[in-house]
Protein backbone atom coordinates (compact mmCIF):
# COMPACT_ATOMS: atom_id res chain seq x y z
CA UNK A 1 0.00 0.00 0.00
CA UNK A 2 1.62 3.62 -1.46
CA UNK A 3 2.54 5.79 1.88
CA UNK A 4 3.50 9.58 1.84
CA UNK A 5 7.35 10.44 1.40
CA UNK A 6 7.15 12.11 4.11
CA UNK A 7 5.17 9.92 6.27
CA UNK A 8 7.62 6.83 6.89
CA UNK A 9 5.37 4.86 8.46
CA UNK A 10 4.47 1.49 6.24
CA UNK A 11 1.29 0.86 7.79
CA UNK A 12 -0.46 4.21 7.73
CA UNK A 13 -3.75 4.36 5.88
CA UNK A 14 -3.50 5.51 2.69
CA UNK A 15 -6.24 8.63 1.84
CA UNK A 16 -8.54 8.64 -1.07
CA UNK A 17 -8.09 10.81 -3.89
CA UNK A 18 -11.33 13.32 -3.91
CA UNK A 19 -11.61 15.45 -6.77
CA UNK A 20 -11.19 19.23 -6.01
CA UNK A 21 -14.47 20.20 -7.18
CA UNK A 22 -16.29 17.28 -4.94
CA UNK A 23 -15.15 16.73 -1.20
CA UNK A 24 -15.01 13.59 0.14
CA UNK A 25 -17.59 11.89 1.72
CA UNK A 26 -17.73 12.08 5.56
CA UNK A 27 -21.01 10.22 5.90
CA UNK A 28 -23.62 8.02 4.64
CA UNK A 29 -26.37 9.63 2.74
CA UNK A 30 -29.16 11.24 5.37
CA UNK A 31 -31.54 9.17 3.81
CA UNK A 32 -30.31 6.18 5.85
CA UNK A 33 -32.40 8.27 8.79
CA UNK A 34 -35.95 7.43 7.04
CA UNK A 35 -37.96 5.01 8.35
CA UNK A 36 -38.25 1.63 6.44
CA UNK A 37 -36.34 2.48 3.39
CA UNK A 38 -33.37 3.89 5.60
CA UNK A 39 -32.20 0.79 5.84
CA UNK A 40 -31.33 0.85 2.23
CA UNK A 41 -28.79 3.31 2.97
CA UNK A 42 -26.98 1.96 5.37
CA UNK A 43 -23.45 0.89 4.37
CA UNK A 44 -23.51 2.51 1.13
CA UNK A 45 -20.71 4.67 0.11
CA UNK A 46 -19.62 5.48 -3.17
CA UNK A 47 -15.82 7.28 -3.97
CA UNK A 48 -13.60 8.19 -7.32
CA UNK A 49 -9.85 6.79 -6.85
CA UNK A 50 -6.96 7.12 -8.67
CA UNK A 51 -5.34 4.08 -10.16
CA UNK A 52 -2.16 4.37 -12.47
CA UNK A 53 -3.41 7.64 -14.05
CA UNK A 54 -7.18 6.52 -14.34
CA UNK A 55 -10.42 7.54 -12.47
CA UNK A 56 -12.21 4.71 -10.90
CA UNK A 57 -14.87 5.41 -9.34
CA UNK A 58 -16.34 2.34 -6.57
CA UNK A 59 -19.32 1.31 -4.70
CA UNK A 60 -19.88 -0.80 -1.68
CA UNK A 61 -21.31 -3.89 -2.04
CA UNK A 62 -24.85 -5.61 -1.98
CA UNK A 63 -25.68 -8.93 -0.04
CA UNK A 64 -26.70 -9.85 -3.27
CA UNK A 65 -23.80 -8.62 -4.62
CA UNK A 66 -21.59 -10.87 -2.48
CA UNK A 67 -23.73 -13.83 -3.15
CA UNK A 68 -23.25 -13.97 -6.64
CA UNK A 69 -19.91 -13.49 -6.16
CA UNK A 70 -19.53 -16.94 -4.60
CA UNK A 71 -21.04 -18.44 -7.11
CA UNK A 72 -18.61 -16.58 -10.03
CA UNK A 73 -16.03 -17.62 -8.07
CA UNK A 74 -16.47 -21.52 -7.34
CA UNK A 75 -14.50 -22.92 -10.38
CA UNK A 76 -11.87 -21.48 -8.67
CA UNK A 77 -12.29 -22.47 -5.28
CA UNK A 78 -9.26 -24.94 -3.87
CA UNK A 79 -7.19 -23.70 -6.55
CA UNK A 80 -4.35 -21.60 -6.73
CA UNK A 81 -6.46 -18.93 -8.84
CA UNK A 82 -8.93 -18.42 -6.14
CA UNK A 83 -8.12 -15.21 -4.81
CA UNK A 84 -7.15 -13.72 -8.16
CA UNK A 85 -10.93 -14.58 -9.00
CA UNK A 86 -12.07 -13.46 -5.58
CA UNK A 87 -10.33 -10.05 -6.03
CA UNK A 88 -11.22 -9.79 -9.93
CA UNK A 89 -14.88 -10.23 -8.99
CA UNK A 90 -14.81 -8.41 -5.88
CA UNK A 91 -13.62 -5.23 -8.52
CA UNK A 92 -16.36 -6.19 -10.99
CA UNK A 93 -19.22 -6.06 -8.22
CA UNK A 94 -17.62 -2.31 -7.32
CA UNK A 95 -16.64 -0.40 -10.35
CA UNK A 96 -19.12 1.99 -11.14
CA UNK A 97 -17.42 3.67 -13.82
CA UNK A 98 -13.44 3.82 -15.32
CA UNK A 99 -12.75 7.89 -16.46
CA UNK A 100 -16.56 8.29 -16.07
CA UNK A 101 -17.40 5.08 -18.64
CA UNK A 102 -19.14 2.15 -16.62
CA UNK A 103 -17.45 -1.40 -17.72
CA UNK A 104 -18.58 -2.44 -21.46
CA UNK A 105 -22.05 -4.82 -21.06
CA UNK A 106 -22.70 -7.03 -24.00
CA UNK A 107 -26.31 -6.89 -25.04
CA UNK A 108 -27.25 -10.33 -24.33
CA UNK A 109 -30.95 -11.64 -22.77
CA UNK A 110 -29.49 -14.82 -20.76
CA UNK A 111 -30.38 -15.39 -18.03
CA UNK A 112 -27.43 -16.26 -16.60
CA UNK A 113 -25.68 -12.87 -18.39
CA UNK A 114 -26.33 -10.67 -15.59
CA UNK A 115 -23.90 -7.46 -15.34
CA UNK A 116 -21.74 -8.78 -12.49
CA UNK A 117 -20.42 -12.39 -14.48
CA UNK A 118 -20.02 -9.80 -17.69
CA UNK A 119 -18.05 -7.24 -15.95
CA UNK A 120 -16.25 -10.15 -13.92
CA UNK A 121 -15.52 -11.80 -17.80
CA UNK A 122 -14.70 -8.43 -18.82
CA UNK A 123 -12.14 -8.33 -16.19
CA UNK A 124 -10.72 -11.54 -16.25
CA UNK A 125 -10.09 -11.15 -20.20
CA UNK A 126 -8.58 -7.53 -20.17
CA UNK A 127 -7.35 -6.43 -17.05
CA UNK A 128 -3.77 -7.20 -15.65
CA UNK A 129 -3.15 -8.58 -12.04
CA UNK A 130 -1.30 -5.11 -10.98
CA UNK A 131 -4.37 -2.96 -12.03
CA UNK A 132 -6.89 -5.69 -10.37
CA UNK A 133 -4.53 -5.93 -7.37
CA UNK A 134 -4.85 -2.03 -6.96
CA UNK A 135 -8.56 -1.37 -7.67
CA UNK A 136 -8.63 -4.22 -4.41
CA UNK A 137 -6.60 -2.16 -2.16
CA UNK A 138 -9.01 0.86 -3.07
CA UNK A 139 -11.69 -1.26 -2.41
CA UNK A 140 -10.78 -2.26 1.06
CA UNK A 141 -10.09 1.35 1.52
CA UNK A 142 -13.70 1.80 0.89
CA UNK A 143 -14.74 -1.17 3.46
CA UNK A 144 -12.71 0.78 6.41
CA UNK A 145 -14.16 3.79 5.40
CA UNK A 146 -18.17 2.32 5.95
CA UNK A 147 -16.88 0.47 8.99
CA UNK A 148 -15.71 3.78 10.80
CA UNK A 149 -18.74 5.78 9.34
CA UNK A 150 -21.12 2.89 11.05
CA UNK A 151 -19.06 2.99 14.15
CA UNK A 152 -19.81 6.94 14.36
CA UNK A 153 -23.43 5.93 13.69
CA UNK A 154 -24.05 4.18 16.21
CA UNK A 155 -22.10 6.79 18.81
CA UNK A 156 -24.54 8.95 17.55
CA UNK A 157 -27.84 7.31 17.38
CA UNK A 158 -26.44 4.81 20.09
Amino acid sequence: MPVSETDGDPFAEVQPSTPPDRPPIESLDPKWMAEFEGMLYIGYLEDEYEVYGHRIRLKTLTTDDELEISLLIKPWEGTMGSVRAYQTAMCAATIVSVDGQPLPQPLTSAPADTPLKNAFDYLRANYRPPVINMIYEKILLLETRVGHVLDAMGKVRG
